[in-house]
């Protein structure tokens, strides 16, 4: 079995423990983020490969942060090097999330926003604290009705109430970190 299909697989189990440690039901669980029951299913069994925008869903309609799916590494320390993790991409594939670390109330992404795209989120976690380091390229990110231009090597960070809108106006794939801080976890 391929790493990726572990990954699927361990994803979908916490997934299923999350959901049952809440007593919540496929169904409530289909009715609170808009997936079919089927879906949810396939996802918890294995069977499924869901974007990061189902897993948001998922997560958010559980009150989990999204790296709760993702088994500890089984390490002390773990060394993220470039085409060698695993990237969740949104059903449009120019967003790809690949998560680093999850402890405590924060969370590290790489991300990779491709050429001439965009990616909407609407708020995630009430009171969470977004911060963005562009590492290549640059970066036009809409937080409710206003634009910053974000360019190589320089940090933004937002309190994420409200929704928000990566925009790549560039011919290059913008790559970044995103640390997400939650308020209470």
């Amino acid at each position: 079995m391929s790493s990726n299909n572990n990954i699927v697989n361990n994803i979908g189990e916490q997934i299923k423990q999350l959901r049952q440690s809440k007593k919540i039901s496929v169904e409530k669980l289909s009715e609170l983020s808009g997936l079919s029951s089927l879906t949810i299913t396939k996802i918890e069994n294995g069977k499924s490969n869901p974007t990061i925008n189902t897993l948001w869903k998922l997560t958010k309609c559980l009150e989990a942060p999204l790296m709760s799916l993702f088994k500890n590494r089984g390490s002390n320390v773990v060394f993220s090097t470039e085409n060698h993790g695993y990237f969740l991409e949104d059903e449009n594939h120019k967003w790809e999330v690949e998560p680093i670390v999850g402890q405590f109330d924060f969370e590290v992404y790489k991300v990779r926003l491709k050429a001439n795209s965009k990616y909407y989120l609407d708020s995630q976690t009430s009171n969470t604290l977004e911060v963005i380091t562009v590492l290549s390229g640059t970066l036009n990110l809409r937080v409710e009705h206003d634009s910053y231009i974000v360019h190589e090597h320089n940090t933004i960070y937002f309190i994420n109430n409200n929704s928000h809108e990566y925009i790549n106006d560039t011919n290059e794939d913008i790559l970044m970190n995103i640390v997400v801080k939650y308020e209470n976890l």
